[in-house]
């Protein structure tokens, strides 16, 4: 029988993962990451081409910038 404020072990477990972020991803020189552009709830992000064209042009010249390649 549970005690008055007591929870279980799954409660306490789903409150864990709500509330703490996860980790920090390793950072590895040479790495291989795999980034991907969607909105929230898989909005549309672009909704003029005039977006779309906006967003290439800041990626170029990133990628001109940092010493990055992109596949």
């Amino acid at each position: 029988m549970k005690k008055r404020g007591q929870v279980s072990l799954n409660h306490a477990r789903i409150w864990y993962f709500d509330v703490m972020p996860r980790p920090p991803r390793a950072d590895e020189a040479n790495g291989l990451y795999h980034a991907l552009n969607r909105g929230n709830l898989r909005s549309t992000i672009f909704h003029k081409e005039g977006d779309y064209a906006a967003f290439e042009q800041i990626l170029s010249e990133g990628l001109r910038r940092y010493c990055i390649k992109l596949f």
